[in-house]
């Protein structure tokens, strides 16, 4: 049974959170996954295309965060991993209560971070 279905009081609430809070869009991917798209621009006036996935056994495990644009070449020296995207937090802190919002403001700050990396070629972003 899709998450949704399964806890369609959360689904509400992770729907609520994102339109509230961002100009996020909501997409529905070809293998049913649900995945919010929202175009951000950092303080160095940089501009990323974000994507924030729910996996299929959400609330489990956390939405996924990875940069759809710019193209960006997967690096752990910048916190970004091919199949994983950003690393928005250790496992160690996930909880079932942790929403694709949250998510989406940490993959906010990293956006931030690879900023700063870009120019000074150091990582000052969290140590995970």
């Amino acid at each position: 049974m899709h998450w949704v279905l399964q806890y369609p009081d959360r689904f509400k609430s992770e729907v609520w959170l994102m339109k509230q809070n961002t100009h996020a869009k909501l997409n529905k991917l070809i293998d049913g996954r649900l995945r919010w798209i929202d175009d951000i621009i950092t303080n160095f006036n940089d501009r990323f295309l974000i994507a924030i996935t729910y996996p299929d056994n959400f609330p489990t495990q956390p939405p996924v965060a990875t940069v759809l644009k710019p193209e960006i070449v997967p690096n752990a020296s910048y916190h970004y991993f091919d199949i994983l995207g950003i690393c928005a937090l250790p496992s160690s802190q996930y909880s079932p209560g942790i929403t694709a919002y949250s998510i989406r403001n940490r993959a906010c700050e990293w956006a931030f971070f690879y900023g700063m990396y870009r120019r000074y070629h150091k990582w000052y972003g969290p140590q995970h």
